[in-house]
């Protein structure tokens, strides 16, 4: 819904410039233990999701040009994995 909204709110050629953490790969150790924390950390912060696959459904939103970099921060306690990119309409 978020990303419907922001392909609703940017004109054509606009950017939207992101930075996201997102799930540990998976099978990892990790993302074991993301699963393990994900529920209190879903009341605490409001829904959030720390295994979420957000960079999959940026991809699948159906921007016109997107440019997407992986991005690992250690020690990141349990959501070390980030995306940071653009998404052009």
């Amino acid at each position: 819904r978020v990303l419907d909204e922001v392909k609703r709110v940017l004109r054509p050629g606009g950017t939207y410039f992101f930075l996201e953490h997102v799930g540990a790969r998976p099978g990892s150790r990790m993302r074991r233990f993301q699963s393990l924390v994900n529920r209190p950390h879903s009341w605490v912060f409001n829904g959030c999701e720390v295994h979420r696959d957000t960079g999959g459904t940026i991809r699948a939103a159906g921007f016109a040009d997107l440019s997407m970099d992986e991005l690992v921060v250690r020690p990141g306690l349990y959501m070390p994995d980030f995306i940071a990119g653009t998404a052009t309409r």
